[in-house]
């Protein structure tokens, strides 16, 4: 094995012995006066590294991953990066959320400063972190072997969860060399599989996860019940920008139940013993409400106002215009042969996550403990610092499973809410926001309106695309400090409405299809037979010489795709599916 090289300003990884376990870290951040501890405002990491992997003595490994579970299975995909890099069967692996402490923050792999889940990026960040950690555990682990074996390191290889020495047919489990490798360098920059190599990645695994989440063993943020749960049940303002300017709380109170009356900013909450009776007694109130300065509109002036900004086509160009070819687009629409000129629009659309939003939260007088299913850990537990006047460090956030992400958990309005509603109270309180209220005053995905003009030759070959978007500004309300650095969007409109992204934010891309579609339908010589669209890059659009039998084999194609289509949907498994 090569020297271990010196380890680097963001990348450290160390090992020990912890009654009986072995545990390996890979660290983010390895000096006191580190810049990002600064920006995030934590305290400087006191470890020069951090924990991602622990292997027990019964020879099963934990995978502490800062990827939170949203359903979308990459837990099973963290899990076969250990069982890849490691030779282990996936029943010996659990992947459990990695605690909300500096040592786990990320800034690598295309993930903003902390610890957060969102744009598919799990994966990237657990192979960079636990996929570092597997591999210099197990240049590690086959070290420690050699050592006591005395044999030549290229002689041992990784075999079912074990060292084995091919010329003797030795094995070790990984707990009898734990003593040995703990005391070894370790390598800091360990080389990871590559995908030509992969045994275990890239191939259908059944989800780990399944099991637990049918029979109901597994715990969301709303199933946490620490001892001496309160309920608080909460009602917004009517109105976005309103706030409140009185209520009475004699009506509430007089429940036997009902322990307290919250009144807030925009918002008044009741706690009680149960959901049902803060359910209850608030709708017993009457709050008063201040109207708004933002002015009353509706639908359709909305999407009037939407339509007339693409229909101008004199928003700011994004990307940026260096990743455009602006000149060309415009020669080749003014030069077009043909130009299908179609609009597209999306309603402002409520996320409604399966899970309602909730927060259980007990606040003492130096330490605040929040149990809660969120894709920001960092920047929530930040934000509930600063709003009850504390330091990071005094709040202790433990993640959940999540039952429906969609962006929506990216914000962390409704756990500060939660904080304040629990801040006096001096026992954990859930809050958890009704599906109606919820609906009424929670972030939705942005209406937006987007006209897409397609540049045609003579023979109906795509020649250029130019796409004007115009939506409420997705970062104008929003209170996410680590997101992404965007300042503007297109024709962005501002009404009050409070919005973020939802999953498929790059909607567009429907835009694009249905626009390639309607070319088939209107009987153009369809050539594109494969299309890539990135905003950041050109359009790549593939040329193919269509003689009579290739356009004969383009129409069959499509006549067959759309019967296949028609029939599925018509099927009775179907439209029973859909109506489920």
């Amino acid at each position: 094995m090569n020297a271990p090289s010196m380890p680097s300003r963001r990348l450290f990884i160390g090992s020990s012995v912890v009654a009986g376990a072995w545990i390996l870290g890979v660290s983010n951040i390895s000096a006191s006066n580190d810049a990002q501890a600064q920006e995030l405002k934590v305290e400087p990491v006191k470890s020069p590294f951090d924990f991602w992997l622990k292997f027990t003595a019964s020879d099963e490994v934990i995978a502490y991953t800062t990827v939170t579970s949203l359903g979308q299975g990459t837990f099973t995909s963290i899990a076969q990066i250990v069982a890849e890099e490691l030779t282990l069967s996936m029943e010996k692996i659990h992947v459990e959320h990695a605690p909300v402490i500096a040592e786990f923050h990320q800034n690598r792999g295309g993930v903003p400063p902390g610890i957060t889940t969102f744009g598919s990026r799990g994966f990237i960040a657990a192979r960079i972190t636990i996929g570092s950690a597997c591999a210099a555990a197990r240049d590690m682990l086959l070290l420690a072997a050699a050592q006591l074996w005395q044999v030549p390191l290229e002689e041992c290889i990784l075999q079912s969860g074990t060292v084995y020495h091919q010329s003797t047919r030795r094995l070790l489990a990984f707990s009898q060399l734990f003593d040995i490798a703990a005391t070894l360098p370790v390598p800091q920059k360990p080389k990871v599989k590559e995908p030509k190599d992969w045994q275990v990645l890239g191939k259908s695994t059944p989800r780990a996860d399944i099991p637990s989440r049918v029979n109901g063993s597994a715990i969301f943020g709303i199933d946490v019940m620490p001892q001496g749960l309160l309920y608080a049940a909460v009602m917004h303002a009517p109105r976005f920008g309103e706030s409140l300017v009185g209520v009475d709380q004699r009506p509430a109170l007089k429940l036997k139940s009902v322990h307290k009356v919250v009144v807030l900013f925009n918002a008044v909450a009741v706690v009680a013993d149960s959901y049902w009776t803060a359910t209850v007694a608030l709708k017993l109130l009457k709050p008063v409400w201040r109207a708004s300065n933002k002015p009353v509109l509706d639908s359709e002036q909305m999407s009037a106002a939407l339509l007339d900004a693409v229909t101008k086509g004199d928003g700011l160009p994004f990307p940026s215009a260096r990743r455009q070819n602006v000149d060309g687009t415009a020669a080749a629409l003014t030069k077009a042969a043909h130009i299908i000129d179609t609009t597209f629009e999306a309603p402002f659309l409520a996320h409604a996550t399966m899970e309602p939003m909730n927060a259980t939260i007990e606040v003492s007088r130096n330490r605040v403990q929040v149990w809660i299913s969120t894709q920001s850990q960092s920047d929530t537990q930040r934000g509930i610092a600063e709003a009850l006047g504390l330091k990071v460090e005094q709040v202790t956030l433990h993640s959940q499973h999540v039952g429906g992400g969609f962006g929506r958990r990216l914000e962390h309005d409704f756990a500060i809410e939660a904080a304040l509603i629990a801040k006096d109270i001096g026992v954990p309180v859930k809050t958890i926001w009704s599906r109606e209220n919820d609906t009424r005053a929670g972030y939705y995905r942005p209406m937006t309106t987007a006209r897409l003009r397609l540049a045609l030759d003579e023979q109906f070959m795509p020649m250029a695309l130019r796409t004007d978007m115009a939506s409420p500004s997705l970062l104008a309300y929003s209170k996410v400090t680590n997101g992404p650095a965007i300042k503007v969007l297109t024709g962005a409109q501002s009404w009050g409405c409070l919005v973020w992204p939802t999953r498929f934010l790059q909607w567009i891309r429907a835009g694009i299809t249905s626009i390639l579609a309607y070319l088939v339908d209107i009987g153009a010589r369809w050539a594109i037979l494969r299309t890539r669209f990135s905003l950041s890059k050109p359009w790549n659009w593939l040329h193919v010489p269509l003689g009579k039998i290739r356009l004969l084999i383009v129409v069959v194609y499509c006549v067959i795709i759309r019967v296949l289509w028609v029939l599925l949907i018509s099927s009775p498994r179907m439209r029973n599916g859909m109506r489920r």
